[in-house]
């Protein structure tokens, strides 16, 4: 006999009305104790109340049932083709999957739009909304105006980030180790190369003076150098695979360990900010004003934690291989890699 299917569980509230599919729901996240705070016990709805998949691409928001007090999350979208790493703009998702970059509204609705086909890895949305995305083509700019993606860079990138009219991008290819290059948002930049070893560069993130990228660890370099390995800072030796910042501290994570971690950006004195239960995997972190949010990936949870220390919060469990994640002031989204679905959560 076939082995049933892992159930999802949802462990937070606060759907009060969602696309019509809820009448009322408990507000905030739940916070009641449970005998064992790490592992916690399956409070979701139940099989019968999940939305039936979609044999295509579909921006019909779906879910949002509620059963005894706890909410399931809506589907912004499902029948995606892997979706990864995510973005947000004012009013839209912007998605990364196998079959290129989309753009989901976060109400929902008929607005799945196809920006580009490329397979694409990395992706950061600038303050304008304009979308640039990493590729093993290079980097291309998407905005409402063109017709057509913009060529920033034609050197193979895995990821980015933005800040004013800078773009800082992780390259490598076979004949380069890889580097941290910074171009001018526009067609055609010839890039400036600020760090020659980056130790595997594979997340990016910066505040127009400081520029942080993390791989096998987390290192920092002032966002106006060129030059070489010697630029660089190295934070900490901890992998840094996926990584954050706020005002005060860089927040990351690694592949192969459970730790969130919390870094100091005026001293690099680096603490264990929460231990996840599961792995974080190829998860991916996020924040808002007062908490650290991260996805794990195979182990399938969404977690979240004060930026203070706390308790670390389920948010979702027993996700199809959730991916990308994303915060604003009214919900949490994130992707089920495997399941082809962007989520949407509201707080």
């Amino acid at each position: 006999m076939q082995a049933r299917a892992k159930k999802p569980t949802f462990v937070a509230g606060g759907i009060t009305a969602l696309f019509g599919a809820v009448a009322a729901c408990t507000s905030g996240y739940d916070t009641q104790e449970t005998p064992d705070a790490s592992v916690p016990p399956p409070l979701g709805i139940s099989d019968a109340a999940m939305p039936a998949p979609d044999a295509g691409p579909s921006d019909a928001p779906a879910g949002g049932s509620c059963d005894g007090g706890k909410c399931a999350p809506a589907n912004l979208a499902q029948g995606l083709a892997r979706p990864g790493y995510i973005r947000l703009t004012g009013k839209d998702v912007i998605v990364l999957g196998e079959s290129g970059v989309l753009r989901v509204s976060k109400a929902g609705g008929p607005t799945l739009v196809s920006l580009s086909s490329k397979s694409a890895t990395g992706l950061a949305v600038a303050a304008d909304g304009a979308v640039i995305v990493a590729t093993q083509e290079g980097i291309r700019l998407l905005t409402p105006e063109s017709k057509a993606p913009i060529t920033i860079a034609s050197k193979p990138t895995t990821e980015v980030a933005v800040f004013a009219g800078a773009v800082f991008g992780c390259s490598s290819d076979a004949a380069t180790p890889s580097e941290v290059v910074r171009y001018t948002l526009s067609a055609g930049s010839t890039g400036t190369v600020m760090v020659k070893d980056a130790n595997l560069c594979e997340s990016i993130a910066t505040d127009g003076a400081t520029v942080y990228f993390g791989g096998d660890a987390l290192n920092r370099v002032d966002a106006q150098t060129s030059g070489t390995s010697g630029s660089k800072t190295a934070f900490t030796q901890k992998p840094a695979r996926r990584l954050v910042i706020d005002a005060e501290y860089v927040y990351s994570i690694a592949s192969d360990s459970p730790s969130v971690l919390k870094t100091t950006r005026a001293t690099a004195a680096m603490a264990v900010l929460a231990e996840s239960p599961d792995a974080t995997g190829a998860g991916d972190i996020a924040l808002d004003a007062t908490h650290v949010y991260w996805t794990t990936g195979k182990a399938g949870g969404v977690y979240r934690v004060p930026k203070a220390g706390g308790p670390v919060e389920p948010i979702a469990l027993a996700q199809d291989f959730p991916t990308g994640i994303a915060v604003d002031d009214e919900a949490v989204y994130w992707t089920e890699r495997e399941g082809g679905t962007l989520r949407k959560l509201p707080k």
